[in-house]
């Protein structure tokens, strides 16, 4: 009795251990936020205070940086922007080993427009990089009593103009 009591545990705990060790390796890999045109940044160099700017990524990607002056950062990664801006400052021998930190200050670039029959018709930031429909329309304020139950989603995917 006290054998198949100790075995069950066992069997409890292996099978406790499996699925904690599933829900680990199961879960896809969020992508990264990619920088985007109107996003404000803070860009600060390590040990280097003269060197922090607080800025807005232009229409075409890229921000004016002291000493090195225009940089494309729009559609990266921030470590991939932070590795773009210390690339620059080592090559104009600036700074021998920079140690670049970007802070996004403001999410303007990765916006959505939602209208219709909602509570605050309007444009809101994207604060996650794969939202769903119904997280926008709460945003948004939800579908007012005269909306319809029918929802149009617009946009490009891959450069391919999109409409749902």
């Amino acid at each position: 009795m006290m054998i198949q009591k100790m075995l069950r545990s066992a069997l409890f705990l292996l099978g406790l251990a499996a699925v904690f060790a599933a829900n680990g390796q199961d879960k896809p890999a969020q992508p990264e936020y990619q920088i985007g045109a109107g996003d404000a940044i803070r860009v600060t160099v390590f040990q280097n205070p003269d060197l922090t700017v607080e800025t807005r990524v232009t229409e075409n990607g890229t921000i004016s940086y002291p000493l090195v002056g225009p940089l494309r950062i729009g559609g990266l990664t921030i470590p991939a922007a932070e590795a773009v801006i210390a690339k620059a400052l080592k090559a104009g021998d600036f700074i021998q080993q920079p140690q670049v930190n970007i802070s996004l200050l403001a999410n303007s670039g990765n916006q959505v427009s939602v209208l219709g029959a909602v509570g605050r018709p309007g444009r809101f930031p994207l604060e996650t990089f794969n939202p769903q429909i119904s997280e926008m329309i709460a945003i948004a304020g939800g579908i007012s009593p005269t909306g319809a139950d029918t929802v149009i989603l617009t946009g490009t995917r891959a450069g391919t103009p999109l409409r749902r």
